[in-house]
């Protein structure tokens, strides 16, 4: 009885979260666009990045450009300290060649966007030289107020954590070695002596903490102007389809598959929703509205068969 009443409760508020948020972006309108998202592979696993193209567009598509051209693949976080993660700069062959900079040194103006380096976002660090510029290095915040020690200016935020946050703080959390004062808080898995010295005899290359940046759009969108949940869905054995959801009820939490939306898809991608024929579960891993990911782990069910009609189980907001 107490975990039916618990289920109960758990189901309310996820529906009276689900309410307040649909009907702020119901009374805003506008147009709608699927957000860009980056997933990040580490050794202790995934996290996913949300990047802000409307405020940060110039840096935004810089940053993609280096993801897509795999400017950032087996690079090494070369910084964990302080709250912050930093990454993009270097790679490494072995230990006795030492770091070797993943891309030429470039550099670009910085760009205006009002955004703050708060807890969780995704910056881009100012060149060493001249704080105007911005440089190809990445940080992740786990503080809030995070300055660049080179030029004490703010690093020009342009995305944040969504998901596997904890995958980060792992990472911040690992021993480190100094090699000399350019990067005095490398982090390293397998490793036992915090703040050791970078020393060959102990380490190798496999101990540094390496990344894999793949960029995708968000596939699972929800239109304010038609109130309709746009998704990919995975049906088996490799086959996807296009499918569009009609908001029935805002305060019952529920939605109707609409059948004539129903299109074939040559493929699917990273954070396709999943469909369980024998629990009737609806599972979308997230939810965009415009450039924005406020759902994410959203669960529905499908209640009413006939009607296609499916009930909010569960959410959360990132």
């Amino acid at each position: 009885m107490k975990q039916f009443y618990f289920n109960a409760r758990r189901r309310l508020q996820s529906t009276v979260k689900f309410l307040i948020l649909l009907l702020s972006l119901l009374s805003g309108g506008g147009a709608i666009h699927a957000a860009t998202v980056v997933d990040v592979q580490t050794l202790f696993g995934f996290f996913t990045l949300e990047l802000f193209e409307e405020q940060a567009p110039e840096t935004v598509a810089r940053f993609l450009e280096n993801v897509d051209a795999g400017v950032y693949d087996l690079t090494f976080v070369h910084w964990a300290q302080g709250g912050v993660v930093r990454g993009g700069l270097f790679k490494m062959n072995s230990c006795a060649q030492g770091p070797l900079e993943a891309a030429p040194g470039v550099s670009y103006p910085v760009e205006v966007t009002g955004l703050n380096n708060d807890f969780g976002t995704l910056a881009m660090r100012r060149h060493p030289l001249d704080a105007g510029q911005i440089s190809n290095e990445w940080q992740l915040n786990l503080v809030s107020g995070a300055e660049d020690d080179a030029s004490g200016s703010a690093p020009v935020v342009i995305g944040k954590i969504i998901d596997g946050r904890a995958v980060v703080e792992d990472i911040h959390a690992l021993p480190r070695i100094a090699l000399g004062s350019v990067l005095p808080f490398i982090p390293l898995v397998n490793y036992w002596i915090d703040y050791g010295l970078y020393n060959c005899s102990l380490i190798n290359r496999d101990n540094f903490t390496y990344v894999v940046m793949k960029s995708r759009q968000v596939v699972n969108v929800f239109d304010p102007v038609s109130e309709q949940i746009h998704v990919q869905v995975d049906i088996g054995e490799s086959a996807y389809l296009g499918l569009s959801f009609q908001i029935e009820s805002l305060e019952e939490g529920t939605i109707r598959a609409l059948p004539d939306s129903i299109v074939a898809l040559d493929s699917g991608n990273r954070g396709v929703t999943d469909f369980d024929v024998n629990t009737g579960e609806l599972f979308l891993p997230e939810i965009a509205v415009g450039d924005d990911v406020p759902f994410v782990d959203v669960v529905f069910k499908l209640t009413d068969p006939e009607n296609l009609i499916f009930t909010l189980q569960s959410l959360e907001n990132p």
